[in-house]
């Protein structure tokens, strides 16, 4: 089992969010919309240290699964648990040393959201309240 994450607003996170968010790429920064062609900002969605099976597990990156699997936080991981916009990557997690998504019955996996909007002087004036409208879908992959 994995888990992977599609943006449904692509195109809309404002210029430099990665690091406003503290993402590591502008590929791990999902939008919140626009005005008047305008995008307004963007957030980036980071997973925890999982529990698998109560205990423990340590959580898997995959840029594409003929790739294979690295261990977030290690040197080989690029993600730093951050969910990706592109399509074909993974997370999943294990309870062992090893390098495989485990087999296990119940996963928890925290997730942290930071959201950032652009400099003010970049965006539209605007009198009204503005829908910040960023949509993400995580799914459950069968491996």
């Amino acid at each position: 089992l994995a888990i992977a994450t599609r943006e449904s607003r692509a195109g809309t996170a404002a210029a430099e969010m990665d690091e406003a968010v503290g993402a590591p790429s502008v590929y791990s920064v999902f939008g919140l919309g626009a005005l008047g062609g305008t995008n307004l900002g963007g957030y980036g969605i980071r997973y925890a240290s999982p529990l698998v099976d109560g205990e423990p597990g340590s959580m898997l990156f995959s840029a594409n699964l003929a790739s294979g699997w690295s261990r977030v936080g290690t040197a080989s991981d690029q993600s730093g648990g951050f969910a990706y916009t592109l399509d074909g990557v993974y997370y999943s997690w294990t309870q062992d040393a090893g390098y495989m998504p485990g087999a296990f019955t119940t996963v928890i996996v925290p997730m942290t959201v930071t959201a950032a909007v652009g400099a003010r002087s970049a965006l539209p004036t605007v009198m009204a309240r503005v829908p910040l409208e960023g949509i993400a879908t995580v799914s459950l992959v069968y491996l």
